[in-house]
């Protein structure tokens, strides 16, 4: 090595920097601020729906064509109603085979849309707690009309 190109004993901060590309106040421990910087914004994708993603519910000008109305929000209430009514007052037993028709019919009207419907989900819970409700009603009905017909033909 030559004499004049000899380094200085120690470790100094700038040499550093220089040598490895890292900024000297990042090694001070400083954060560096830049005159124009923007306050930070997390990356934000470009989300779309379902629907324009697929191409299917797109009227001509780009727009969306409205979703047809369905009562799967009524049925999905009728059917929690009957449910809990289970419990705390059992004639609320029967509307649960209203809450099922009502609940079918929602499902036919989201079944013919191809794309995403967004009551697809609330009809279908509906027309679960509809039927397991409606044929635990069946079930009972039927043990009750064979109690009454055993005690009828026992002459009670």
């Amino acid at each position: 090595m030559q004499p004049e190109k000899t380094p200085e004993k120690g470790f100094q901060w700038d040499e550093a920097s220089k040598s490895y590309g890292i900024p000297s106040q990042v090694l001070r421990g400083e954060v560096p601020i830049q005159p124009n910087a923007q306050p930070f914004q997390p990356y934000q994708q470009n989300v779309q729906p379902a629907q324009q993603m697929m191409g299917n519910g797109m009227m001509g000008n780009g727009m969306m064509e409205p979703m047809a109305e369905t009562k799967a929000t009524t049925a999905f209430v009728l059917s929690l109603v009957a449910l809990i009514g289970l419990f705390i007052f059992p004639l609320t037993v029967l509307i649960a085979p209203v809450s099922l028709i009502m609940a079918n019919n929602a499902l036919k009207i989201t079944n013919l849309n191809p794309s995403y419907h967004p009551d697809h989900g609330k009809a279908r819970a509906a027309q679960i707690i509809s039927a397991i409700i409606t044929v635990l009603l069946g079930i009972s009905l039927a043990f009750l009309a064979l109690l009454i017909l055993g005690l009828m033909i026992g002459g009670f």
